[in-house]
Protein backbone atom coordinates (compact mmCIF):
# COMPACT_ATOMS: atom_id res chain seq x y z
CA UNK A 1 0.00 0.00 0.00
CA UNK A 2 3.08 2.41 0.80
CA UNK A 3 4.67 1.77 -2.12
CA UNK A 4 1.38 2.28 -4.29
CA UNK A 5 0.51 5.69 -2.09
CA UNK A 6 4.40 6.46 -3.22
CA UNK A 7 3.80 5.86 -6.78
CA UNK A 8 0.68 7.76 -7.29
CA UNK A 9 2.10 10.94 -5.27
CA UNK A 10 5.11 10.86 -7.96
CA UNK A 11 2.72 10.49 -11.09
CA UNK A 12 0.90 13.10 -9.91
CA UNK A 13 3.57 15.98 -9.30
CA UNK A 14 5.53 14.90 -12.11
CA UNK A 15 3.12 13.71 -14.73
CA UNK A 16 5.78 11.07 -15.57
CA UNK A 17 5.12 7.64 -16.52
CA UNK A 18 5.01 5.11 -13.41
CA UNK A 19 5.50 1.18 -15.28
CA UNK A 20 4.82 -1.90 -13.75
CA UNK A 21 6.48 -5.14 -14.11
CA UNK A 22 4.83 -6.31 -17.53
CA UNK A 23 5.34 -2.79 -18.87
CA UNK A 24 9.53 -2.68 -17.79
CA UNK A 25 9.45 -6.04 -19.33
CA UNK A 26 8.06 -4.85 -22.83
CA UNK A 27 10.04 -2.06 -22.79
CA UNK A 28 12.99 -4.12 -22.59
CA UNK A 29 12.53 -6.18 -24.71
CA UNK A 30 11.64 -3.51 -27.13
CA UNK A 31 15.49 -1.39 -26.70
CA UNK A 32 16.67 -4.97 -26.84
CA UNK A 33 15.33 -5.40 -30.68
CA UNK A 34 15.64 -1.71 -31.16
CA UNK A 35 19.25 -2.49 -30.60
CA UNK A 36 19.96 -5.27 -32.62
CA UNK A 37 18.41 -3.42 -36.07
CA UNK A 38 21.01 -0.77 -34.86
CA UNK A 39 23.92 -3.20 -35.54
CA UNK A 40 21.90 -4.75 -38.22
CA UNK A 41 22.21 -0.97 -39.83
CA UNK A 42 25.53 0.00 -38.62
CA UNK A 43 26.50 -3.33 -40.46
CA UNK A 44 24.31 -2.72 -43.79
CA UNK A 45 26.49 0.74 -43.75
CA UNK A 46 30.24 -0.72 -43.55
CA UNK A 47 29.37 -3.40 -45.79
CA UNK A 48 27.86 -0.53 -48.47
CA UNK A 49 31.09 1.50 -47.58
CA UNK A 50 33.54 -1.05 -48.76
CA UNK A 51 31.24 -1.71 -51.95
CA UNK A 52 29.74 -5.53 -50.62
CA UNK A 53 26.30 -5.26 -50.26
CA UNK A 54 22.93 -7.46 -51.64
CA UNK A 55 20.38 -5.06 -53.40
CA UNK A 56 18.13 -3.15 -50.61
CA UNK A 57 14.59 -4.55 -51.93
CA UNK A 58 10.85 -2.87 -50.88
CA UNK A 59 10.49 -6.53 -49.12
CA UNK A 60 13.46 -5.88 -46.92
CA UNK A 61 12.28 -2.37 -45.68
CA UNK A 62 8.86 -3.28 -45.33
CA UNK A 63 10.32 -5.94 -43.24
CA UNK A 64 12.23 -3.58 -40.67
CA UNK A 65 9.44 -1.10 -41.38
CA UNK A 66 6.81 -3.62 -39.98
CA UNK A 67 9.54 -4.68 -36.83
CA UNK A 68 9.99 -1.04 -35.96
CA UNK A 69 6.13 -0.19 -35.95
CA UNK A 70 5.76 -3.67 -33.82
CA UNK A 71 8.15 -2.53 -31.22
CA UNK A 72 6.86 1.19 -31.54
CA UNK A 73 3.43 -0.22 -30.79
CA UNK A 74 4.34 -1.86 -27.39
CA UNK A 75 5.95 1.27 -26.52
CA UNK A 76 3.02 3.10 -26.57
CA UNK A 77 0.86 0.05 -25.19
CA UNK A 78 2.86 0.21 -22.04
CA UNK A 79 3.31 3.75 -21.45
CA UNK A 80 -0.72 4.14 -22.28
CA UNK A 81 -1.21 1.36 -19.34
CA UNK A 82 1.07 3.22 -16.89
CA UNK A 83 -0.63 6.19 -17.76
CA UNK A 84 -3.83 4.88 -17.22
CA UNK A 85 -3.32 2.91 -13.86
CA UNK A 86 -2.25 5.94 -12.75
CA UNK A 87 -5.04 8.20 -13.68
CA UNK A 88 -7.72 9.75 -11.17
CA UNK A 89 -10.48 10.56 -13.89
Amino acid sequence: MRRWILDAIRIGLTHASQFGISEIDQLGESNYQLLTLGKNLNQIARALNIGHYKPVTIQRIDSLKRLIDRHTTAVNRAIQASLERWSLD
